[in-house]
């Protein structure tokens, strides 16, 4: 999340009432971890979670704010596999 809200005047896409909440929601200097996920893993992803401090929130995206948080991240570097 923070790339693609660092890429905000690159990506004027990113302007929603989605990314703003979330701007919003981050004091400067501070971070975010979007996850985007399937409505069936969203209680699993929250629970794993669990236990690591920060705050969870939790928002629905429409068909074109998946599609630009996808677009936004889609030349950063994948996640690495589990241990």
């Amino acid at each position: 999340m923070v790339g693609g809200v660092a890429q905000e005047r690159s990506a004027p896409h990113l302007r929603s009432a989605f990314f703003d909440a979330v701007r919003g929601d981050v004091p400067e200097g501070s971070s975010a971890l979007a996850m985007l996920a399937a409505p069936a893993h969203v209680d699993a992803m929250a629970a794993a979670l669990d236990g690591h401090g920060g705050r969870l929130l939790r928002h629905h995206l429409g068909d074109d704010e998946a599609r630009a948080l996808q677009e936004a991240v889609a030349a950063d570097p994948e996640a690495a596999p589990p241990a």
